[in-house]
C-alpha cells in the first residue's frame, strides 16, 4: 500500500476514531518549534515506551472513544442526533478511566504528567463540576423539541 511509504503511513498507529490520525497529521505538517514543548513530547513518548502497562491501558481506553471533534462540530452546527449526545456522554465517562490510568503512573515524569494532564482531567471528571453536562442537556433538549415539532407538524399535515 502506498500510504505505508510515507512518514505518516509508517508512524500511524493511532487508536482513536479519526482524531489520532488528524492529530498526527497536524503534528507532521506543523512541527513544534518550542524546545520545551519538543522535550515534553519526547518525555511523554519515552514514558509510553517504558511503561507498557500504561500504554496498553490507555490504548484500550482510547479505542472506545468516538470521534469527539466530529461530534463537537455536529453539535455546534445543530446537527447532532440523540445518539451523538449519548456518545459525548460516554466520552466524559472514559475521561475518568484515562485520568485513573495516568494517576497510577509512578515514573520519573509523574509530577509533570500530574500537572499537565491529571489535574485538568480531575477537574473535568468531578461529579460536582459546574456545568459538566449543561451543554449536552441543552442540546438534547433542543434536539428533542425540534424532532417533536417536526413530527407534530408532519402529523398535522398528513391528518388534514
Amino acid at each position: 500500500m502506498i500510504r505505508t511509504r510515507t512518514l505518516f503511513g509508517l508512524m500511524n498507529r493511532t487508536s482513536t476514531a479519526g482524531m489520532g490520525k488528524r492529530l498526527l497529521n497536524r503534528w507532521l505538517k506543523q512541527p513544534l518549534l518550542d524546545v520545551d514543548e519538543i522535550k515534553h513530547r519526547h518525555d511523554v513518548v519515552q514514558m509510553f515506551v517504558e511503561d507498557s502497562e500504561l500504554r496498553e491501558s490507555l490504548k484500550n481506553c482510547l479505542k472506545r472513544v468516538p470521534d469527539v471533534e466530529r461530534l463537537t462540530r455536529k453539535l455546534e452546527r445543530s446537527r447532532a442526533t440523540l445518539q451523538d449526545l449519548v456518545k459525548l456522554y460516554q466520552v466524559s465517562v472514559r475521561l475518568s478511566v484515562v485520568k485513573d490510568a495516568l494517576e497510577r503512573y509512578e515514573g520519573e515524569l509523574a509530577s509533570a504528567i500530574e500537572e499537565r494532564y491529571v489535574v485538568p482531567l480531575r477537574e473535568w471528571t468531578l461529579a460536582e463540576h459546574p456545568g459538566r453536562y449543561d451543554a449536552l442537556i441543552e442540546s438534547a433538549s433542543t434536539w428533542i423539541k425540534s424532532r417533536m415539532a417536526s413530527t407534530s407538524f408532519r402529523h398535522h399535515m398528513t391528518a388534514a
